[in-house]
């Protein structure tokens, strides 16, 4: 993790370890609408932190339907 203008962002790989799986699965969730976009930094992309979390306590509010939570926009 890092900071880009005092916004903590995440990489890919930081990403997809955090959370135990591929970096690919990752970019099939985005690709999906079933997770944020990122951000583009130069040639790297980046979540932010805070879109994460979101996306991650959607996902404990919603645990029951045995389904990801779908980006709202992030």
């Amino acid at each position: 993790m890092g900071t880009v203008f005092g916004i903590e962002v995440i990489s890919l790989h930081e990403l997809a370890a955090a959370l135990n799986v591929t970096p690919r699965a990752v970019q099939k969730w985005v690709a999906a609408g079933r997770f944020p976009h990122p951000l583009a930094i130069g040639r790297t992309r980046v979540w932010r932190t805070h879109d994460v979390h979101a996306w991650l306590e959607r996902g404990f509010a919603e645990a029951s339907s045995g389904t990801l939570p779908r980006s709202r926009g992030a």
